[in-house]
């Protein structure tokens, strides 16, 4: 029963940020949209910011479950493009919100590991060093994670998939320059 009322706290909460910004949501929205009493909503949330970041904690589990075997670089901006078109006022309105330090946790945790599983493979069999490699996917997560931040605040406008398509036409070359980089240095 208690995993049914967490649950319906959360749906309420959902709804509600589809709705509206976070900061316009009370306590009182959620436990009268969810037919629980507040007592049941902090019995099982600490506040709002709380069962913000578990919410977005548990997606990022499942995009990582979804996604743990990523076969290129635009399956993995596919699969984060994917999640925000599918909840796109829910992330605007708390990208706008007070709260937006959590919605970029779990976008950067989820870009680093995204890219991760994608270069583990790239890399692999590659003679470079564990520290180049991480520069490698360091500048790719960086650079994904500021493309995908630019296109939310531009209140995600542009036909995102078009344009991280042809990103990801243009990375190879730059990787490839990377990774020569990297090489040559080492030898």
């Amino acid at each position: 029963m208690a995993n049914f009322t967490r649950q319906a706290i959360i749906d309420s909460f959902r709804k509600l940020l589809n709705e509206k910004p976070v900061n316009k949501i009370t306590v009182r929205n959620i436990v009268k949209d969810c037919g629980v009493n507040r007592n049941t909503l902090y019995y099982h949330f600490r506040d709002i910011p709380a069962l913000v970041e578990e919410i977005f904690l548990d997606e990022g589990m499942r995009t990582i479950e979804r996604y743990s075997d990523i076969e290129s670089l635009e399956d993995c901006i596919c699969a984060i493009i994917d999640y925000i078109q599918s909840n796109r006022r829910a992330v605007l309105n708390l990208f706008r919100s007070s709260s937006k330090d959590i919605y970029e946790t779990f976008l950067w945790k989820s870009c680093d590991t995204l890219v991760r599983s994608y270069m583990d493979r790239a890399l692999n069999g590659l003679n470079l060093s564990k520290s180049d490699s991480e520069i490698i996917i360091r500048s790719l997560k960086c650079n994904l994670f500021g493309q995908i931040m630019d296109w939310i605040n531009s209140g995600m406008k542009d036909d995102a998939k078009a344009e991280f398509h042809r990103y990801c036409q243009i990375w190879p070359g730059v990787a490839e320059c990377i990774m020569t980089m990297a090489f040559k240095e080492k030898n």
